[in-house]
């Protein structure tokens, strides 16, 4: 999170170091029950944890190869805004089968609090600079109750402006979390409830926002 934001603004702290690392043929749990306690804070505090750099470097690198060669088209999401998703689903069908491992999801379980979880759902999306894309405040309670948490996988290879990923409190608007552009291969993970919305700005300059944007399921 950008340190000028968080200057103007005093918003809990949700980082949570040294718990996984997913690669492209195993997930390292490297968290202890002092990393747990954190994301448990985290969760309360913020309604969301972030896990820098989650995601190796090199299952990072086959990422971005996907993504450089991919096409992608509109999506169009009612009242809430639009964006690009990837065509071919090449990244995102990567990205799906490593984070549904069984180890990361029952860290997820543990951390987060939740009930059990068995899949991951989600897209790779771009936001493009100079234009509207964007989300509106909203809270990804629309596909039903199969949902228990978001996920946002950040996927940039260079900075964008803008963009900013912000969560708030649906009963009186206090902003729990703003985050711009973190580190590639940093994973937040936030609730999915109605007492809270979120939202993605738009890009107002560099070069797109692009993440893996998914849900946790039941």
């Amino acid at each position: 999170m950008s340190a000028a934001l968080t200057d103007q603004i005093r918003l809990p702290e949700i980082t949570v170091t040294d718990a996984v690392r997913i690669g492209t043929f195993a997930t390292q749990i490297l968290s202890s029950e002092a990393t747990i306690q954190r994301a448990r804070a985290a969760m309360k505090a913020g309604s969301a944890m972030v896990l820098p750099s989650a995601i190796d470097s090199e299952f990072l690198e086959g990422i971005w190869r996907h993504c450089r060669q991919a096409t992608f088209c509109e999506e169009h999401i009612e009242s809430i805004g639009w964006r690009l998703i990837e065509e071919q689903d090449r990244a995102g069908m990567m990205l799906r089968f490593a984070l549904q491992r069984p180890g990361f999801l029952r860290w997820i379980e543990e951390a987060a609090g939740c009930g059990p979880l068995s899949t991951i759902t989600g897209v790779v999306a771009r936001t493009m600079p100079g234009t509207e894309q964007g989300l509106d405040w909203h809270d990804d309670l629309n596909a039903g109750a199969g949902r228990r948490l978001a996920l946002t996988l950040h996927l940039n290879e260079a900075p964008f402006e803008g963009g900013l990923f912000e969560i708030r409190r649906k009963a009186d608007d206090l902003l729990l979390v703003r985050q711009a552009m973190l580190e590639p291969g940093s994973i937040t993970i936030f609730r999915i409830d109605k007492h809270y919305r979120h939202r993605v700005t738009p890009v107002t300059g560099g070069s797109p926002r692009q993440v893996f944007a998914g849900w946790l399921n039941a």
